[in-house]
């Protein structure tokens, strides 16, 4: 079961990601239809493309958070993408392919990050894993990724980046198994658990308005009755 509770910045995020592809997407197309090349504004539509699919991206964070990871944290997953996302829209202003490459694997590095930190929440969760753990099983994988993208394919490092992921995971499933039942139970009471918050702190804050507007209220009377 899919659940979406969008807030304030989910739609501000969707709204303006939208905004930002199209105007991308039609400004190069309306470009290359007519042949031209003026650098910067071509740059300009090039990033916003991008810029536009990572809002439009990230505006989903709440269905990732609602739906299978209910302790994710969404802000730390934004501040590693949004990171990664300026670093990459900036190759398309640099002058130099060696300053190209350098920043395009810096980016690599946070997206990679923010991958890591999503499953490393989810191992943390699911299998009860501790932080350390979750961690050492991350830079497994991102050992996978290191090996089989900015190298050559390499058959030892990515067998050894498994051997890392695997290992603090393999104890637990030896303990309890490998039950969805048992997870797909967890998830839910932990999403319950998390809309019920979401309840209380809306009732608090609709509590809070209207003690403020009783105040309102009988300092304006107190003035009218002076």
């Amino acid at each position: 079961m899919i659940i979406m509770k969008p807030d304030h910045l989910a739609y501000i995020e969707s709204i303006f990601g939208a905004i930002l592809y199209i105007f991308g997407m039609a400004g190069s197309y309306f470009r290359f239809g007519n042949f031209e090349r003026r650098g910067k504004i071509d740059a300009i539509f090039l990033a916003s493309v991008q810029w536009g699919g990572a809002l439009l991206l990230l505006s989903l964070l709440n269905i990732v958070k609602y739906s299978i990871f209910p302790t994710l944290h969404t802000d730390h997953v934004r501040v590693l993408y949004y990171t990664g996302t300026l670093i990459s829209s900036s190759v398309f202003f640099v002058k130099s392919f060696e300053a190209g490459i350098r920043m395009c694997r810096l980016a690599t590095c946070f997206l990679w990050g923010t991958i890591a930190f999503i499953v490393g929440e989810g191992l943390v969760f699911y299998f009860d894993l501790s932080y350390s753990a979750a961690i050492f099983s991350c830079v497994g994988l991102l050992v996978i990724m290191f090996f089989r993208i900015f190298q050559q394919p390499n058959l030892v490092g990515m067998l050894a980046g498994m051997a890392m992921l695997l290992l603090p995971i393999i104890p637990k499933l030896s303990e309890g198994g490998f039950n969805l039942d048992t997870m797909n139970a967890k998830r839910e009471l932990a999403v319950g658990n998390l809309l019920g918050e979401d309840k209380i702190d809306q009732n608090r804050t609709s509590k809070h308005i209207v003690e403020m507007k009783d105040l309102e209220t009988a300092s304006e009377s107190s003035q009218t009755a002076r």
